[in-house]
């Protein structure tokens, strides 16, 4: 927004109405200002090198599997979504990998360990009901298919994680 169209929404309103407006706004202002869940990246999807013509399954349970920490600064219900790529890029050229994401291809606990969490679809959203300073672990494996012609070597791609706090 330029200076000069400051000067005239400012000039528009008087004083009172500008005082009466910030008020009105504060509440929701704090409460944007208050960003009660907060995601942290532990691991990043690692598929390892990629030979040609062999499929590739990375479970939840597996040290390349993606993993995060969702924290919350009070208790809440959660809707955690994934944004999941159908193909990664050749990190050596211009080839491209098929991937998919399976319905049992991610996992979440209370607990920092994969083993006794519950598997979900990330092609589905989660509903989760977060606890205040109590972290949930979320996993996401993956299934790439590399054709017989495959460049070998490392691909990458980008897994997109939003949370929509319900209240």
């Amino acid at each position: 927004m330029s200076m000069a169209t400051r000067l005239s929404i400012r000039s528009f309103l008087t004083n009172r109405e500008q005082c009466i407006l910030l008020l009105l706004l504060l509440p929701l202002m704090h409460s944007l200002a208050q960003t009660p869940v907060r995601v942290v990246t532990l691991n990043e999807l690692s598929m390892g090198t990629v030979t040609a013509g062999r499929n590739l399954l990375i479970r939840p349970s597996d040290a390349g599997a993606a993993k995060f920490r969702v924290e919350s600064n009070r208790d809440t219900t959660a809707i955690i979504r994934f944004f999941l790529p159908s193909q990664c890029s050749s990190l050596q050229g211009n080839d491209q990998l098929r991937v998919e994401f399976t319905a049992e291809g991610a996992a979440w606990s209370v607990q920092d360990a994969v083993s006794g969490s519950t598997m979900f679809d990330p092609r589905q959203p989660l509903t989760l009901q977060l606890q205040q300073n109590r972290p949930v672990y979320v996993w996401v494996g993956i299934m790439a298919y590399p054709h017989r012609f495959q460049q070998a070597g490392r691909y990458a791609t980008n897994i997109t994680l939003t949370i929509i706090s319900l209240r």
